[in-house]
């Protein structure tokens, strides 16, 4: 029978200081001037629209990315390309 003693399992509380520090703070709320993921993409996809004039096919390139993929944050952002307003 395989117990707890066979495992060389380290003792509670015997994570290195700094660890011990990240793990207290996961619970609070990120800094106000923290923007967010989703932010910091749509603005990289209206800059890059805006560098392109509109163009999809140079936008995505541009991106890294597949035109459907393009099409699909633009709508998820609710961006129109320059060309269309």
């Amino acid at each position: 029978m395989l117990t707890a003693e066979h495992l060389e399992l380290p003792a509670e509380n015997t994570l290195p200081a700094p660890e011990r520090d990240l793990c207290k703070h996961r619970n609070e709320p990120p800094p106000e001037t923290a923007s967010s993921l989703r932010d910091i993409e749509k603005q990289a996809i209206r800059e890059a629209l805006s560098s392109c004039c509109g163009n999809i096919k140079q936008t995505a390139a541009r991106l890294g990315i597949a035109r459907n993929t393009l099409y699909r944050k633009m709508q998820d952002y609710d961006l129109v390309p320059a060309e269309s307003r």
